[in-house]
């Protein structure tokens, strides 16, 4: 069976997946909504409750030494009301682009800030030569797989409609 999937210009909303196709991947849509959610009120949870720390990250890692702790409350409290509207697939495209910068700002500001330098440091601080290749620290593989997933759920909003809150999907939904 050949499924075809295109989209409806006028509405935005993708159309000519069989039933059967589209019903089968709204549970592996929430699970990765929610997984995004789990890993961000983690980081949001460090924002809201030692916001101290947040800021010492912020200055070591980005170079943001402006940075106060009650601005990191602040941000905090910002980014829990944007996750929150994730997991409940509220405001989908605006709150999913969202959740894509930052996932690119978490995985790739330190590396802008360090001029890419980590890129070229082996893991026990001596740097790698062209010879030996590339090296990728092992604090950028979970935020790269974070980055991947925000880009899937930004692409497939229209088909995460299990559990999603906007009226568009309780109406399919219903």
């Amino acid at each position: 069976m050949t499924d075809i999937v295109s989209n409806d210009l006028s509405t935005g909303v993708a159309t000519g997946v069989s039933g059967n196709i589209a019903n089968r991947i709204r549970l592996p849509l929430f699970f990765l909504r929610a997984s995004l959610f789990i890993v961000y009120l983690a980081w949001t949870w460090d924002k809201l409750f030692n916001p101290g720390h947040g800021a010492g990250i912020m200055n070591r890692h980005y170079s943001l030494d402006f940075i106060t702790p009650e601005m990191v409350f602040a941000l905090g409290f910002i980014e829990f009301v944007f996750i929150l509207a994730l997991l409940l697939g509220l405001l989908k495209r605006p709150v999913r682009a969202l959740v894509i910068v930052l996932s690119l700002i978490s995985a790739f500001g330190p590396m802008i800030r360090g001029g890419y330098i980590v890129f070229l440091q082996a893991p026990d601080g001596g740097r790698l030569d062209a010879v030996s290749g590339l090296f990728l620290p092992y604090s950028l593989m979970p935020t790269l797989c974070m980055v991947v997933a925000s880009i899937v759920i930004y692409a497939m909003r229209d088909y995460d409609t299990l559990w999603s809150f906007s009226k568009k999907d309780r109406a399919l939904n219903a």
